[in-house]
């Protein structure tokens, strides 16, 4: 049968199209359909003559493409989306990669009407520099550790990354910090097992919790032995639960000690983290009490688990 005098055929009960109808089912160009099919977005069905064939699984696919495009991703991440069997996954992690870009954004336009009311001043570019700082370090985290990885690293970092960046030191430490993660090697794969593991505990956890949560370990920082106290028990049962057999035999222990292992021979504790100390003061002021209350807590910390 003819529709909009384009052929469509039906083999074996699959409805088969071709280009033109194709554009009318999904709204796309001719341009738009050969580049998704040019990124591997699509695969349709060619005849010996080289005409395209549409089934309805790539129109249906085409349809969704165009809603994620409409939506501001990009092909990447349209491709991580498409081809994962953890959509809802894949998704969480690029909306929260979306807020905090946008975050960082927001700050870019708050400081364009600045200099559009007063023009270009010292302050504006140590707002910028700061501005650079924040999303230089993040653009290398999320790529060195994808997801929740990296964006719980960055949120942990970011409350010491709002002063001001003004001594050549800082500035030193700043562009050694970018050389370092740019060079650092790729951190060991996840099993199919810890993947799955994984994207399903960070879908659960939005942006809004996984701040707040970076904003508790800070308050629980420079609290001390209040928090310790008021959280005793909760400690307990963390603690019992961290030296059990089944924390030891599931995917977030294994995964744990993947990134650990990682980190340490990768130099990241002992290169990265004396960079952010000297670009940070405030960074530096947290860290020394963090060591304080570990080498304080420690063996009470791994003694708590047997305490009746």
């Amino acid at each position: 049968m003819r529709l909009g005098g384009a052929l469509t055929m039906q083999l074996g009960g699959a409805i088969i199209m071709k280009t033109n109808d194709a554009q009318k089912k999904t709204g796309l160009t001719r341009k738009a359909l050969k580049y998704y099919e040019e990124q591997g977005l699509v695969v349709p069905s060619r005849e010996e003559n080289g005409y395209r064939h549409y089934s309805n699984e790539d129109i249906d696919k085409l349809n969704e493409i165009s809603a994620y495009r409409k939506m501001g991703l990009s092909v990447p991440e349209i491709k991580s989306i498409l081809f994962s069997e953890s959509k809802k996954e894949i998704l969480a992690e690029i909306v929260k990669d979306k807020k905090i870009r946008q975050e960082i954004a927001t700050k870019r336009i708050n400081l364009l009407e600045k200099f559009a009311l007063s023009g270009i001043s010292s302050d504006i570019e140590e707002e910028l520099l700061l501005i650079e700082v924040q999303e230089s370090i993040y653009d290398r985290l999320s790529e060195k550790f994808p997801g929740f990885i990296g964006q719980s690293m960055f949120l942990s970092y970011r409350p010491f990354l709002q002063g001001k960046i003004e001594t050549e030191e800082q500035k030193q430490a700043f562009d050694d910090l970018v050389e370092f993660l740019d060079n650092m090697d790729n951190p060991p794969p996840m099993s199919e097992e810890e993947k799955e593991f994984f994207q399903s505990t960070a879908a659960e956890i939005s942006l809004e919790m996984m701040q707040s949560a970076a904003e508790d370990k800070v308050n629980a920082v420079y609290s001390g032995g209040k928090w310790f106290k008021e959280n005793a028990e909760t400690i307990k049962s963390y603690m019992k639960y961290k030296n059990s057999e089944e924390y030891r035999q599931s995917p977030a222990y294994t995964v744990s000690e993947k990134m650990r292992n990682y980190l340490s021979d990768s130099g990241f504790y002992d290169v990265a983290i004396p960079l952010i100390r000297k670009i940070s003061p405030a960074y530096d002021r947290y860290y020394i009490k963090l060591m304080e209350l570990n080498e304080r807590y420690e063996d009470r910390l791994m003694n708590l688990y047997v305490e009746d």
